[in-house]
C-alpha cells in the first residue's frame, strides 16, 4: 500500500526519531518583512467584556448598510456600527418613557 499524500503533514507535528533531521523539526526562519513589521498590541474589543456586550444578528438591507458604514469612516474620529446602534437603542428607550 502507498503512503498517503497526506502523511508529510500528518508526520509535522509527530517528533521525529533520533538522529533524523527535517526541515520540519526545524525552527521556522523569520523573514526580513515579516521582521520589519512593528508589533503593535491592539486596545480589547468589545468580544473581551463580555459580561458587559450582547452580540446580536439583525437584517438590515444592503445599501443602507453600506451608507452608514461609508458615514461612520467619514465621521472623525471613525465611529464603530456598534456605536451607532448603542445611541440609536438609548434614544429610542428614551422616547417610549
Amino acid at each position: 500500500m502507498s503512503k498517503s499524500k497526506f502523511a508529510a503533514i500528518v508526520g509535522r507535528g509527530k517528533p521525529e526519531a533520533e538522529g533524523k533531521s527535517t526541515a520540519a523539526s526545524q525552527p521556522a526562519q523569520t523573514s526580513p518583512a515579516r521582521k520589519a513589521r512593528k508589533t503593535t498590541k491592539r486596545a480589547p474589543g468589545k468580544s473581551a467584556d463580555r459580561a458587559n456586550f450582547r452580540q446580536m444578528t439583525t437584517y438590515v438591507p444592503k445599501k443602507l448598510h453600506n451608507e452608514v458604514k461609508v458615514r461612520l469612516l467619514q465621521e472623525t474620529p471613525p465611529k464603530e456600527l456598534s456605536e451607532l446602534v448603542a445611541e440609536l437603542f438609548e434614544t429610542w428607550l428614551k422616547s417610549k418613557k
